[in-house]
């Protein structure tokens, strides 16, 4: 998981504009770092293109968390 958290850490942190520093890992909630509709659709657009999946729009709405994306990633990366 580590290589996938990594990217979609990488990720997250572009789409909203974080710096390195700013904590971010497993646990960190999309509310927690003040991701709008907007930026939801964007960082799934990026997640995506970068991991050349495509998921349902009805299973990223289920997504909270750093450790949801990555759960789907892998689901659909294995």
């Amino acid at each position: 998981m580590s290589e996938v958290l990594g990217k979609v850490c990488k990720i997250v942190r572009l789409q909203l504009g974080l710096k390195d520093s700013d904590p971010l890992g497993p646990s960190t909630t999309f509310d927690d770092v003040w991701c709008d509709s907007l930026d939801s659709i964007e960082i799934v657009m990026a997640l995506e293109e970068e991991f050349e999946i495509e998921v349902a729009d009805d299973e990223w709405r289920k997504v909270r968390s750093i450790a949801d994306v990555c759960s789907i990633i892998e689901k659909w990366t294995a």
